[in-house]
């Protein structure tokens, strides 16, 4: 039996379009399955503020997955916006390919490889036909390690930080007064994290170093060249004064 396609997209921001977390055009579930998936991903949701949302589809249009993917996300866009993290999962069942996409908010607690693990433990219910054994399963997978996090958000700014902060995310306003723009611009050739990933962020008499992933370019770029921007990033080492960026407004 061949494999299916089964794309796990982890998106950027927003609320799900009509508020659906279950959209089955490719009539890969019962009702009652539904049902069941609608409500552990509304405990995922209410207990950790992760949203998620499951969209399945017969074929992709000649498209590829990352291209159909991205498209969806203008649609259905899930999780706190600013702090992005929301999950969609996709299956297809006529393409032959895995493919899987981070979001922001998520990938410092599930990277690339991580959210690979999730889909090899997704492919051995799936090629007994349990689509919905396999949804679950990841659901399960994804709500251990989302559950693991603070996801609250403290507005007090950089300048009122302390060590008791740490986990939290922060919300707060920057405008980089520092005159550097200066920052590695992550290829597809680098490593999802590096410690070479980060720009030093001056507020009163501390200096937050905010690493981000090669994905976060344009967020790197708009924090250094626009004034007046909203940054979100959780603090993750007091001593050394990690913020790991998250997203922006």
């Amino acid at each position: 039996m061949n494999k299916i396609l089964y794309l796990v997209i982890f998106v950027l921001h927003g609320l799900s379009a009509q508020g659906q977390l279950i959209v089955d055009n490719g009539n890969f579930f019962s009702d009652k399955e539904i049902s069941e998936l609608i409500n552990k991903m509304q405990k995922i949701e209410n207990e950790t503020s992760v949203q998620t949302l499951i969209y399945t589809t017969m074929d992709l249009n000649g498209k590829t997955p990352i291209e159909y993917g991205l498209e969806l996300g203008t649609n259905y866009k899930v999780g706190i916006k600013g702090v992005n993290n929301g999950i969609l999962i996709l299956l297809s069942k006529n393409e032959r390919k895995v493919q899987v996409i981070n979001g922001y908010g998520i990938e410092w607690i599930i990277s690339d490889n991580e959210t690979q693990k999730i889909v090899d433990q997704m492919i051995p219910f799936f090629k007994q036909q349990n689509f919905f054994g396999g949804v679950n399963n990841a659901l399960t997978l994804i709500e251990n390690e989302v559950s693991k996090i603070v996801w609250s958000i403290n507005t007090s700014g950089l300048s009122n930080l302390s060590e008791n902060n740490l986990g939290e995310i922060i919300k707060f306003d920057y405008t980089n007064e520092t005159g550097n723009i200066k920052y590695k611009y992550a290829i597809d050739s680098d490593s999802q994290f590096s410690n070479d990933f980060k720009v030093i962020l001056k507020s009163n008499h501390n200096e937050f170093s905010l690493y981000y992933s090669k994905n976060m370019n344009d967020f790197i770029s708009t924090i250094l060249t626009k004034k007046d921007i909203v940054v979100y990033a959780r603090l993750t080492d007091w001593k050394n004064k990690r913020l790991e960026l998250l997203g922006i407004e």
